[in-house]
């Protein structure tokens, strides 16, 4: 049997799989306040739990990459699945935070493998000109899953007999009945016999992988400036990304007084906002990219502008306590902002390397990413538990994607690299 427009199939199952990938992610957001009560956490505990968490994403980050390159998009997606799925659950017996902590180190590495796997299917499924579309379907499903997460753990937190633990254990639960229908379904281009004549055409040129050519050694990478910008950049807006999504729901709960079902009600918002920015980015690059035919230089642009957005964040904080919906808005315009940034850094991964070399790149730039969650969490739960104040949480969101947006802008050539082994030229920014 042969399947029309199979590759949208393929993205829909990564969209799925992204989703179930924030909903565990976010689950423990939800429920801190709770979980800290009951385990007699302090903001800096806290602090080291998420930390844990980002510790183990940058290792697993920075090995996905050429983990993926030897299993495949087929395994490398499907045993992330598993692996973080088993961990998630485990979190509904821990008993203190230690406990705590090394699941959650499970859970970052399991989770991480995904994004370099999944980058690599939609390398191997579209064409360059069509990538921002399923990247930015895929990191919408993230943010929808950070966005159905608030209501189901913060609804079962709430029922008698499950609480968070049970959240726990039922999130969890979500991705071991995807992963047969993932293995079931996802092949290679060229090895899957439900493709249609006319999308083998289109693929032509798409899916030329690392079982065709290797990627590019390390050491040839870290000659080039546009990985180094994309490194540092990373390095900054992940880490922005991450203080939005572990501290944003303590933040609406410890100081403008919002109870579980408040959070359950409402913050859910935010991250609906970070699934529009993420459609959106997406959608306008693509369209503007087929009217100039220069990927690189319009997702400069754009992502330039779109890092501006996020200072609404800070103004947010600002609001008087009887202006929390206004509050509530302006972070979701953050989420907004950053989402939109993020689909176009993604897609330059794929824009700027060839596909053999693009899940490396993702894996390096990943775990820079996670490396900078580390460093600001840790920061940021000190300052948190000495001031008793989230003041520096939304001055690092407000400023630190218009510092990365700038020096992107500035900084990366305006044309795909070469296709060999890079030694020293770059082209021209």
């Amino acid at each position: 049997m042969k399947i029309p427009n199979l590759r949208w199939i393929i993205a829909g199952l990564m969209v799925t799989a992204s989703l179930l990938n924030y909903v565990d992610r976010t689950a423990l957001a939800v429920a801190s306040k709770t979980i800290t009560d009951e385990l007699h956490l302090s903001d800096r505990q806290y602090g080291e739990i998420v930390s844990a968490f980002l510790i183990a994403y940058t290792i697993s980050y920075a090995l996905g990459g050429m983990m993926v390159y030897r299993l495949g998009t087929r395994w490398g997606v499907g045993l992330s699945l598993i692996g973080w799925s088993l961990a998630n659950m485990a979190h509904g017996w821990a008993r203190t935070g230690a406990e705590l902590m090394g699941y959650r180190f499970l859970l970052g590495l399991g989770e991480a493998v995904f994004f370099p796997a999944a980058m690599r299917g939609v390398a191997e499924w579209f064409q360059p000109r069509d990538r921002s579309k399923p990247i930015g379907m895929f990191l919408a499903g993230a943010s929808l899953g950070a966005v159905v997460a608030t209501p189901i753990v913060g609804t079962m937190m709430e029922m008698p007999g499950i609480g968070w633990r049970g959240a726990f254990v039922f999130t969890g639960a979500l991705g071991l009945v995807l992963a047969p229908f993932w293995f079931w379904f996802y092949r290679h281009p060229a090895d899957h016999a439900m493709l249609t004549p006319e999308e083998a055409v289109y693929l032509q040129g798409a899916a030329e992988t690392a079982e065709i050519r290797q990627a590019w050694p390390l050491r040839h990478i870290f000659k080039l400036r546009a990985a180094w910008i994309l490194i540092v950049t990373r390095f900054a807006t992940d880490a922005a990304w991450y203080l939005m999504l572990f501290w944003l729901f303590r933040y609406f709960q410890t100081v403008r007084g919002f109870t579980a079902g408040d959070v359950a009600r409402t913050n859910w918002i935010p991250f609906a906002m970070a699934d529009v920015g993420a459609l959106a980015g997406g959608w306008i690059s693509a369209h503007l990219i087929r009217a100039s035919g220069t990927p690189v230089r319009t997702r400069k642009a754009l992502m330039f502008r779109f890092a501006f957005i996020l200072p609404a964040a800070l103004l947010g904080y600002l609001c008087p306590p009887d202006m929390s919906w206004l509050a509530l808005g302006l972070c979701s315009a953050a989420a907004f902002g950053h989402m939109a940034y993020g689909v176009n850094s993604l897609s330059l991964h794929t824009d700027l390397f060839p596909p053999h070399t693009v899940g490396t790149m993702m894996g390096i730039s990943g775990a820079a990413g996670s490396l900078g969650g580390v460093f600001l969490q840790m920061g940021v739960s000190t300052l948190v538990d000495s001031t008793h104040s989230y003041l520096p949480v939304f001055l690092a969101i407000a400023m630190l994607h218009p510092i990365a947006g700038t020096i992107v802008f500035a900084g990366l050539p305006a044309d795909r690299l070469p296709e060999g082994p890079p030694e020293s030229a770059e082209p021209r920014a």
